[in-house]
């Protein structure tokens, strides 16, 4: 058989080779910082599979490389349920439970389904591929599927994706009502997860369409959708969707020691009513908030320059930045639990919600400014409710 190198086959082989870098880079951070990015990171690695299985069968390799015959359902099978949970990890801001592996029984029933194919010899399996390069009908219908009519499999995909998309957009309302205010982490935040339902609502489309199409318009969607949200996380978006706001928390010099400056009464007079407008301001707006919330950025808000800001807490409090405003997330944290606003929240919620980038950065701040872990002080105030 001839092998097709054409326009077509190369995009399909330029958003295959996108979609499986983009989701290694993606599981290399989530494994290492940000568990949340998991199945997205497996998602996008799944995708980019599914348009290489794609891309295999129309460039006609697929006759050198026969075993990765009837693969592609697999990783678009995979594709889907990641996509949910990858919703539900970032608005939960949660890892792993064992629960949600059942939402691959649909998968290993596909993969029981064609076990006697997968495991025929290559030269067995050509046979198929040849009748599938004639007629294109005999893939998209399924027809040498053992347990199921003809259409059954790919409507099937059909219906999961509409359910887990209608699903996501439910976690999605119900995360939005929650929020306070829209700060700009909870802008960027929401922005995002509006990306990702609107790259899945147009495969849930293109899965429709197909249904009375050719099988080249769900390859296509897939190509569009893998390169529209890799080209999205690396140019649109912060670094701290996909990466965890390590990057854009700059690590603290231990400064040196600086000789006592004298300040005059009237200078100091002056820094602390500077200082009250900096307090009012950030009780109002409740910047600190923000995840990555840096003394620039206060500055550009407050309209003071960055130096003069980290004169005055040196002078009023003799704290720098990084602990002024995390002084202010723990206070905050501690109200919210107070009141057992957040009982139902995890830990990791709880430091989202405070604008800390992960677990142990909350947990530390809040041992250095309350003398205690987080979950001890919440146990307390919970026995504190119930007596």
């Amino acid at each position: 058989m001839e092998i097709i190198f054409n326009f077509d086959t190369v995009l399909f082989l330029a958003s295959a080779a996108v979609g499986i870098l983009s989701g290694a880079i993606i599981l290399y951070f989530g494994f290492k910082y940000n568990p949340a990015n998991q199945p997205l990171g497996f998602g996008q690695l799944c995708l980019g599979l599914a348009i290489w299985s794609a891309f295999i069968f129309t460039s006609g390799l697929i006759i050198y490389l026969p075993h990765w015959y009837r693969t592609s359902n697999i990783f678009t099978m995979l594709f889907i349920p990641m996509s949910f949970l990858y919703v539900v990890f970032f608005t939960q801001n949660r890892s792993w439970k064992w629960y949600d592996f059942l939402h691959f029984i649909p998968v290993m029933i596909y993969i029981v389904d064609y076990w006697s194919i997968f495991m025929l010899s290559g030269e067995e399996k050509k046979l198929l591929i040849q009748q599938g390069l004639s007629d294109l009908d005999f893939l998209r219908e399924f027809r040498d599927s053992r347990f199921f009519g003809p259409h059954f499999h790919w409507e099937f995909r059909t219906a999961q994706f509409s359910l887990y998309w209608l699903a996501e957009v439910a976690i999605f309302v119900k995360w939005l009502r929650i929020q306070g205010p829209l700060t700009r982490q909870v802008v960027q935040r929401r922005n995002w997860i509006l990306v990702i339902l609107g790259c899945h609502l147009a495969m849930v489309i293109v899965h429709y369409l197909s249904l009375f199409a050719t099988i080249d318009l769900l390859i296509i969607s897939g190509l569009f959708v893998t390169l529209g949200t890799s080209i999205t996380l690396v140019i649109f978006f912060y670094p701290s969707i996909l990466y965890g706001s390590y990057l854009s928390e700059k690590p603290q010099l231990t400064p040196k020691i600086q000789p006592q400056i004298i300040i005059k009464e009237e200078e100091k007079q002056k820094m602390e009513e500077m200082y009250l407008k900096m307090e009012a301001f950030l009780e109002e707006k409740k910047n600190f908030l923000n995840e990555g919330y840096t003394v620039h950025d206060f500055s550009q808000d407050i309209v003071i320059p960055p130096y003069q800001i980290s004169k005055i807490l040196r002078t009023v409090l003799n704290i720098g930045f990084v602990d002024y405003i995390n002084q202010k997330r723990i206070k905050y944290c501690i109200d919210k639990l107070d009141q057992e606003t957040w009982n139902t929240y995890t830990l990791e919620a709880v430091a989202t919600e405070c604008g800390f980038s992960n677990r142990n950065t909350f947990t530390q701040a809040f041992i250095k400014f309350q003398g205690e872990t987080p979950s001890v002080y919440r146990s307390k105030v919970k026995k504190i409710k119930r007596s």
